[in-house]
């Protein structure tokens, strides 16, 4: 190929920066995964609420296989903490995977299993975060979570560990931990989220935007 026609696409800054150390910052250009901002900023919780039973409850939620990068056991723990302060607490936990036995073995031993909710996979992931009250992501590792684009795209509080760039920080509302810290500090925190308006950098994962930025590209 060409060196001076070649063109690379990073998916975000730390990407970049690793891809600029390889071919050089002329010819790379950072085109993020987008989402549907107005699906995730303007959905409504319907019907939600009722089929899931947790009107006037405080919901703590998170959308993730069951694998241990997502530190299930760790929310679990954190959870266990809440329930005790907040008794209209539930953890609502979207998606499947390997471990989800695992943790409803754990939910059970701790007597919380009326109060964790597995929804499984899901195709109305916008109007469920409209039923969230905080987004919980004590992920051990990750790239960039489209999750976590949505949950903040959504307006919602979002508490999430220090291992996730900032890359995907796109709201004032989402407040980052060390996993140093123990579950009774994540739990504190939580409990003592106060509500504040959004400031959300809805631009920077739009879809209809990124998809402008990547024909730019190509037509140069």
């Amino acid at each position: 190929h060409d060196k001076h026609n070649m063109r690379i696409i990073a998916l975000s800054e730390k990407h970049y920066k690793n891809l600029a150390t390889i071919f050089g910052k002329k010819n790379i250009y950072i085109v993020r995964n987008g989402i549907d901002i107005d699906k995730f900023k303007d959905a409504k919780p319907g019907e939600v609420k009722k089929e899931l039973q947790i009107k006037d409850k405080f919901v703590i939620g998170n959308i993730g296989r069951f694998e241990s990068a997502k530190n299930h056991v760790f929310m679990l723990d954190i959870f266990i903490l809440v329930v005790k302060k907040k008794d209209d607490a539930v953890l609502l936990l979207i998606g499947t995977g390997s471990l989800e036995g695992d943790i409803r073995r754990k939910a059970e031993k701790y007597n919380i299993q009326e109060k964790v909710i597995f929804a499984g996979v899901r195709s109305d992931i916008p109007e469920l975060l409209k039923v969230i009250n905080v987004f919980l992501m004590p992920s051990l590792f990750e790239g960039i979570p489209v999750a976590l684009i949505e949950a903040q795209a959504a307006g919602l509080d979002c508490v999430i560990s220090d291992n996730i760039t900032d890359d995907a920080i796109i709201s004032n509302k989402t407040e980052k931990i060390s996993l140093d810290r123990d579950a009774v500090y994540w739990a504190r925190k939580i409990i003592s989220i106060h509500r504040r308006i959004a400031d959300i950098d809805y631009k920077r994962y739009d879809l209809q935007q990124c998809i402008k930025r990547l024909l730019k590209i190509y037509e140069s």
